[in-house]
């Protein structure tokens, strides 16, 4: 029998003389493939392009977003991003993110497509109706690239939202980034899936703020009584300022649904007892009334609840708001005194 080791000893010699190939794939910007390198950006991010020449080196992170090009290779390892739902008064600058978010909206799909996957690589978590938006409009003006988009679309499928909306939010930094959880919350509030309002309600009390903010956000996408329901237990959650946005909301869409959460709720802490001053008095009526007589005496400011107590108390008030008057200063006993006379004649 002939013997087959030197032809495999052969083999072997033959292909260790090969250069090993890259298991990740480079961008080639003397053969760009629109649709290759959409999908490359959107898995691979910075990795598909390093070592690569770009063009734009000296170009500024703002500057429109044509190609794909040294700009948006530096945003894509060290992504700057707005937060799902501004917080803080002073707006961060993120151009980075910026230049591609308007690139979306471009007439020139291939500049849309690009930008859409390094966005949704990265998880821009404030562009995601954006994002959504982008990609079907390119589905229905390019039937051609249906393969690619719908990788693209994969990742705003239900199960693959519902997956990744069960990741729990970062327990160590209250005020830390969480792009990769608020981009899905988000989708899911953009595309009205409306099995994710439980997970959202829970989201909404977290005490992760940007993530707090972001489920209350998502559930204000949602009509119908489920969503009501999601908005209450935002506000009885009580955390800055999700409570805050959802009893706006709630108070335009259900204002006895908005009262009786803040009636039912548990007392808040003191040093937030001035925010449940103002919500109590929002949708201020009698039933407030014992809810703003058991916090006006650990409120600094209580002339504003005592208004509050002036327009909306009843007689049946009279006893409970004359037990407050040896807790307050000789001004506010006053207006008690007056109120307690008032309600008793």
């Amino acid at each position: 029998m002939r013997s087959t080791i030197a032809p495999a000893l052969a083999l072997l010699a033959a292909l260790s003389a090969v250069p090993a190939r890259s298991a990740t794939p480079r961008y080639e910007p003397a053969a760009p493939n629109v649709q290759a390198d959409a999908l490359s950006l959107l898995d691979a991010g910075a990795t598909y392009l390093e070592g690569v020449d770009l063009p734009g080196e000296t170009a500024g992170p703002s500057a429109p977003f044509e190609e794909i090009d040294a700009p948006l290779a530096a945003f894509l390892e060290y992504p700057n991003m707005q937060p799902a739902v501004q917080f803080s008064c002073a707006v961060m600058a993120t151009p980075g993110e910026a230049r591609l978010a308007k690139a979306l909206e471009a007439k020139d799909d291939a500049r849309a497509l690009l930008a859409l996957a390094s966005l949704m690589h990265v998880h821009s978590p404030s562009t995601v109706q954006a994002q959504h938006d982008a990609l079907t409009r390119l589905r229905a003006r390019r039937p051609k690239w249906k393969a690619t988009l719908a990788r693209l679309s994969a990742r705003f499928s239900p199960k693959a939202l519902t997956r990744a909306l069960a990741e729990d939010p970062p327990a160590d930094d209250r005020y830390g980034d969480a792009p990769t959880l608020e981009w899905t919350i988000r989708a899911v509030g953009v595309r009205k899936q409306k099995s994710a309002l439980p997970r959202l309600a829970t989201l909404c009390v977290s005490d992760h703020l940007h993530t707090s903010l972001a489920a209350e956000r998502s559930i204000e996408d949602f009509t119908g009584p489920q969503a009501l329901s999601a908005l209450a237990a935002c506000v009885e959650g009580w955390q800055y300022d999700a409570a805050d946005r959802a009893l706006g909301t709630l108070r335009e869409r259900d204002p006895d649904l908005a009262r009786r959460a803040l009636e039912t709720m548990p007392i808040p802490p003191a040093d937030s007892l001035y925010r449940y001053d103002n919500a109590l008095r929002s949708v201020a009526a009698p039933s407030t009334v014992p809810r703003l007589v058991a916090i006006l005496p650990d409120l600094e400011r209580p002339s504003a609840a005592i208004d509050a107590l002036e327009d909306h108390a009843r007689p049946e008030h009279a006893d409970a708001i004359e037990a407050l008057i040896p807790k307050l200063d000789a001004t506010h006993e006053e207006r008690l005194r007056a109120l307690v006379q008032q309600l008793r004649d």
